[in-house]
């Protein structure tokens, strides 16, 4: 499955891609760029519900690679659904997928899997039985921008095979963690054969490799259900103009590209009480506090 796609195929990346991190309510101390990352469980809901009464459609990664590459036909309104990193947090919004019959992907670390608050192998392989899609996020959440080309097995290739080691079956996608990537990074990516790649919305495709870097836009819960029509109704920008020499970072006017990664101690991997890996710069917070890990049923 080649990544190189000509002019009317990128033209085909039309559909929305949201991004969700954290499924909880908000804490009264947290900050708004904290906030902007988290979407309150009842929020959550009414998205879903506005989705279904009004004529959306979301698709499953598969479905949306389908119809940019070979032009299969895609229901009316569609939009992807899509998690980051593997908070727990986010097993709360699987009933409400079920309920609609929604597919989504979770874009998983592995750092994290098994550790306090974060998901496990059980409930990753239950997701996978219930028919979500399961994507790579590299080990840690890297800057894959900033990286050198040796670090990207540890980052890339490995986290890949435990996913698959999982799953028992193929990882197909990625999302590059704060959007960020450069030509090295790119090549890797398409060494290892990834059906499609993530950016998010800051960048505009590569023109060489569109499907290596598609556009995500973080699902903003900061205005609302009212925020959200709006969100979901902007058109997409399917330019292809950026060269793959230029680094592309995470941006210094979005302030949802400013969070903090959780740093892990050497050999131990334990997250314990860290602070939630996508928070911002501020004063640790405690994590969602989840205490009963979940699985999922299938559908």
């Amino acid at each position: 499955m080649g990544s190189t796609l000509l002019a009317p195929e990128a033209s085909r990346a039309t559909v929305p891609v949201l991004c969700y991190h954290q499924i909880r309510d908000w804490r009264p101390s947290e900050s708004r760029i904290s906030r902007g990352l988290t979407t309150p469980p009842a929020l959550f809901a009414q998205q879903m519900a506005y989705l279904s009464e009004n004529g959306w459609h979301p698709i499953s990664l598969a479905t949306y690679y389908e119809h940019i590459v070979h032009a299969t036909p895609l229901p009316s309104r569609p939009i992807v659904l899509t998690f980051d990193d593997g908070h727990e947090s986010q097993m709360d919004a699987v009933p409400v997928l079920q309920k609609y019959k929604f597919p989504a992907t979770f874009f998983l670390m592995t750092v994290v899997i098994g550790k306090k608050h974060w998901i496990t192998s059980d409930q990753i392989r239950s997701l996978d039985v219930a028919g979500f899609t399961i994507g790579a996020h590299t080990y840690d959440h890297q800057n894959l921008a900033k990286l050198p080309g040796a670090a990207f097995q540890r980052q890339i290739d490995l986290p890949r095979q435990e996913l698959e080691r999982i799953v028992n079956h193929p990882i197909k996608f990625f999302a590059y963690p704060y959007g960020a990537w450069n030509s090295v990074a790119l090549t890797r990516i398409t060494t290892l054969k990834f059906d499609a790649a993530f950016q998010l919305s800051d960048h505009k495709m590569d023109s060489r490799y569109p499907l290596l870097t598609l556009r995500r836009q973080i699902a903003n819960p900061l205005y609302g259900i009212s925020g959200f029509k709006r969100q979901i109704a902007l058109p997409i920008n399917t330019s292809t103009n950026i060269d793959t020499s230029t680094t592309v970072a995470p941006s210094s006017t979005s302030t949802t590209l400013q969070p903090t990664r959780v740093k892990v101690a050497p050999g131990s991997h334990t997250l314990g009480d860290a602070p939630p890996l996508l928070a911002p710069t501020m004063p640790p917070q405690r994590p969602h506090p989840v205490t009963n890990p979940r699985t999922v049923a299938p559908t």
